[in-house]
């Protein structure tokens, strides 16, 4: 059953300025983060991660992987569109 969660994205963090959506999530989500610009948020889960673009609502990027819990992320932007996740699993494995 999918649980209907409100997230909330720091769109610059000079401001308060806010994006707030609502997603239907069928896993558990065991991590969050997002991008520095707050275009995307990342969602670690039981099998994988997925990222959500803020202002679609849209699975813009999913990787899935059996058995994998991660537990810890953070993200870096190089460019207006180059991104690198770096994700720790539950075995303290570092994944980009």
């Amino acid at each position: 059953m999918a649980n209907s969660r409100n997230f909330y994205v720091a769109k610059n963090s000079c401001f308060t300025v806010y994006t707030v959506f609502q997603l239907q999530i069928a896993e558990n989500v065991s991590s969050m983060c997002s991008t520095p610009d707050g275009k995307y948020v990342i969602f670690g889960y039981g099998d994988g991660l997925s990222a959500i673009d803020t202002e679609t609502q849209e699975v813009r990027a999913l990787w899935e992987q059996e058995n994998l819990l991660v537990t810890d992320m953070v993200s870096y932007q190089f460019d207006d569109n180059i991104y690198v996740i770096c994700t720790i699993d539950d075995l303290g494995n570092l994944h980009i």
